[in-house]
């Protein structure tokens, strides 16, 4: 097997043996991972990847993006969490009950953090306009907010809210249309 020779070889020679993985899903990875140093998913980062796997692998980015697929870890091995300091806030906001049809909960803004220090904190902004809230109200042709409580929840992902507030609209608001530069 390649893997075997190689990882060998160089570790032989004193040097690591970091193994890149540009796929589109997930592979299998368990006959060979504990023969490598590091396996880092690069997914297909595009055409400037390589500037990108350079800063992520010498620690001048933390690797803290999020994916809209699942792909299956090992405990342990999301260093991500570990050592790169740096995180990705979201926002979502829920409508209130009884307005016009929407998803429980819908993601409006995301920040990320400068790289912090361990226990340290930074108070990210996310601004928020009355059309992140509206709807298009189809029967009237124009954007619209529903009269009611918006609940707004703040954290690492749907799954790991950390805050939330509430924010009331005593009545609902017609907006004009949006122009195509907005």
């Amino acid at each position: 097997m390649l893997i075997d020779s190689l990882s060998t070889a160089y570790h032989q020679s004193g040097k690591p043996v970091i193994v890149l993985l540009n796929v589109p899903a997930p592979i299998e990875t368990a006959s060979w991972r504990d023969q490598v140093d590091a396996i880092l998913l690069v997914g297909q980062p595009g055409e400037r990847a390589g500037e990108s796997i350079a800063d992520a692998l010498t620690g001048t980015v933390a690797p803290s993006g999020r994916l809209a697929d699942t792909w299956p870890v090992r405990y342990g091995d999301a260093l991500a969490d570990k050592n790169f300091p740096s995180e990705v806030g979201q926002l979502y906001v829920s409508a209130p009950a009884g307005g016009m049809d929407k998803p429980v909960r819908e993601l409006k803004g995301f920040a990320k953090t400068r790289m912090l220090a361990p226990g340290e904190s930074e108070t990210m902004e996310i601004p928020v306009s009355l059309y992140d809230i509206a709807s298009w109200n189809e029967r009237k042709g124009r954007w619209e907010t529903a009269k009611g409580a918006y609940h707004f929840c703040f954290g690492k992902s749907a799954e790991e809210l950390l805050t939330d507030c509430q924010v009331r609209v005593k009545n609902c608001v017609s907006l004009p249309k949006r122009m195509s530069h907005e």
